[in-house]
């Protein structure tokens, strides 16, 4: 199946005690409508308000629905998931080891606003950032193979291998809005968020080009590290052999 959903009210994707999770709510919902439980296998885990488009989700149903499953989910979830399309696939479909990347936005405006908060950063200072320093980081982060100083403390991951296949700043001037894309085979623990973080820190002239070469050649901590708020991202394209 794929669906959207704001991550603004979710812990996050995955299943957690006590807090509502995309994969706990819909885990509810066909528990009610099969009347046993089933397990729901994402693309990935997202953390705590962070959004996704056109996310790939799989699961194991004991037959083929005699009945509209997108239609009755929708009905049962709330508005802030939307599945839009429910689809049979092969046995050997696995919604987040098949996947070959994975890419996320992050959206940041220089302009306060009221609507639409939710889904961005304000970053007041904006206009001002050193943007030949943040393209010139961004090459090196196109070049690494390991990224250790952008995993948050606390994962259990055995690599820090991740293969960036595309990294871009995004400007219109016009709306006063950045954006960063970046596509890569895995993410980290918080990566996106740090990476992002990083290069605008960089920008602000507070953290160097050669200290986050140093740090990426090293694998040692960055002297200064910054996770822009969660609001920001978006998961928005998961890739499959293909397709």
């Amino acid at each position: 199946m794929m669906l959207d959903y704001d991550g603004t009210n979710f812990h996050g994707w995955q299943v957690q005690n006590q807090e509502r999770t995309v994969q706990g709510v819909i885990e509810k919902a066909l528990a009610k409508i099969y009347q046993k439980e089933i397990t729901v296998t994402g693309c990935g885990r997202t953390d705590a308000g962070v959004h996704a488009r056109n996310y790939v989700a799989h699961i194991d149903l004991p037959g083929r629905p005699e009945f509209d499953l997108k239609y009755k989910l929708n009905r049962m979830l709330g508005d802030d998931i939307a599945i839009n399309k429910v689809a049979a696939v092969s046995d050997d479909f696995h919604a987040r080891f098949s996947a070959t990347y994975r890419q996320y936005r992050y959206s940041i405006n220089g302009q306060k606003m009221a609507l639409g908060r939710q889904y961005s950063w304000y970053c007041p200072d904006l206009v001002s950032l050193d943007k030949t320093a943040i393209e010139k980081a961004i090459g090196i982060l196109e070049q690494a193979e390991s990224f250790r100083p952008f995993c948050k403390t606390g994962s259990d991951v055995k690599s820090m291998v991740c293969d960036v296949h595309h990294a871009q700043w995004i400007y219109d001037e016009e709306e006063d809005k950045q954006a960063f894309v970046i596509r890569a085979n895995r993410f980290l623990r918080g990566m996106v968020r740090l990476i992002v973080g990083s290069l605008v820190l960089i920008g602000r002239r507070k953290l160097t080009v050669g200290q986050l070469q140093e740090a990426l050649q090293s694998q040692n901590s960055l002297p200064m590290s910054y996770s822009v708020p969660a609001q920001g991202l978006t998961l928005e394209h998961v890739a499959y052999p293909d397709k």
